[in-house]
């Protein structure tokens, strides 16, 4: 997909908007944490979007986290964004839609996320959130590798 494609080859942010989304609104952004360089690069590039908003929530599946959500919450605080984190126990369901049902619960007004932090063999062979999120979400989503 050329989403993708950009995502792992741009470089750059990229941000995904839905084709039925009317606007982006700033109200409540979700960094979606799992303590990955893609997570730090994609919080880094947002920083100033993010703090736009009026709330964030840093959201953490519990599953395989490397840094820590308070690390992500103290980088954000030394931008004057002051972010809650929300901790997802891994459930029923598998990662990709833990994390998108979390999103949805939460409902945003974007989104920010790494993309494509495992393998693109892992993600093609087992999907992955980025897959999931570019096919399924609500609202835009800004996505680092």
């Amino acid at each position: 997909q050329v989403a993708g494609e950009l995502i792992v080859r741009s470089g750059k942010p990229v941000v995904a908007v839905p084709a039925d989304c009317k606007a982006f609104g700033f109200g409540h952004a979700v960094l979606a944490w799992n303590g990955s360089s893609s997570a730090t690069s994609a919080m880094q590039a947002s920083t100033p979007l993010i703090a736009l908003t009026q709330a964030v929530t840093i959201l953490e599946v519990e599953d395989e986290v490397g840094l820590p959500a308070e690390d992500a919450a103290r980088y954000l605080s030394r931008h004057g964004i002051h972010a809650c984190i929300k901790r997802v126990q891994p459930s029923r369901l598998p990662t990709p839609e833990a994390v998108l049902e979390a999103i949805n619960s939460i409902n945003p007004d974007f989104v920010v996320m790494g993309g494509f932090g495992h393998s693109r063999l892992k993600e093609a062979l087992l999907g992955g959130v980025t897959r999931l999120m570019l096919d399924e979400s609500r609202m835009p989503v800004l996505f680092a590798h």
